[in-house]
């Protein structure tokens, strides 16, 4: 038999063997080959293995044989319905400690667990923000000025804020404002009007403005509108408001200004 024949046999039978423990893939060498089922079969891993990964898991935790069989039981009953698949071993023989020296000693070695693996995230964390660091040059990720706040959210007037609108009788800007407000007192749990150039006792003057200003006396009788004198408030409240008009909102015990868009 010449070189050339031996090593065709043998490249043939070597591409047959792969074929066979293959089991997946078509070979014509072997196509007639009948592979009996119970040649492979699936078989469960014998109880040594599983014995052995026990053991590996109480050397993990530092438990001995018979610690690690009180878990296994106490997993299997009460703490499998009231604790999470990733509780600890000492977590659970902490929590079923016999005295109160067995808890702490589980405490004490669960603890530094804990506070070991917290160091290392910690850690991990402060090389990650390094490297983001360098990778963006120094530049923020997000820009934070545009993330909308918590204030932003909630509507500058809620139904149940009260509009406080400081003004002066001659004052045209004070007479646009006081029409804006009106037109939005039924957004509001009410409206309170604080004059600035009247004082307590002058209070004919303040309903003769009022009258001109198309206040309804309904909304003062009803106190859905109430007039007041400023009396030093304002300056008290918000001593940087140099001229009025001022616009403010009373919500609650707290008393804020507010641009005038809060009326559109």
């Amino acid at each position: 038999m010449s070189s050339q024949v031996r090593e065709a046999r043998l490249a043939a039978f070597r591409r047959g063997f792969v074929c066979v423990f293959a089991l997946g893939f078509s070979c014509p060498a072997f196509s007639q080959v009948e592979i009996s089922s119970t040649s492979f079969e699936t078989r469960a891993p014998v109880q040594p293995m599983a014995e052995e990964a026990s053991f590996e898991h109480s050397d993990h935790w530092q438990l001995d044989e018979q610690e690690w069989e009180r878990v296994t039981r106490l997993k299997e009953n009460l703490r499998r319905f009231v604790s999470v698949d990733q509780i600890s071993p000492l977590e659970i023989l902490g929590i079923h400690a016999r005295t109160a020296a067995e808890r702490r000693d589980y405490a004490e070695r669960w603890a530094k667990i804990v506070y070991d693996d917290t160091t290392k995230v910690l850690a991990f964390q402060l090389a990650f923000d390094a490297a983001i660091q360098e990778l963006s040059e120094g530049q923020p990720l997000v820009d934070i000025t545009r993330l909308p706040s918590r204030h932003s959210l909630i509507p500058p007037l809620l139904a149940s804020d009260r509009i406080a609108l400081f003004v002066e009788r001659s004052c045209r800007a004070c007479e646009e404002l006081l029409s804006r407000a009106l037109a939005t007192l039924h957004r509001t749990a009410g409206l309170d009007i604080y004059a600035m150039d009247l004082q307590t006792g002058e209070e004919p003057a303040l309903s003769l403005w009022a009258r001109s200003n198309g206040i309804p006396p309904n909304l003062v009788s009803t106190r859905r509108l109430t007039l007041n004198f400023d009396d030093g408030l304002l300056a008290r409240v918000h001593p940087r408001a140099e001229q009025a008009p001022v616009l403010m909102r009373r919500r609650g015990d707290r008393l804020e200004q507010l641009p005038i868009t809060a009326l559109d």
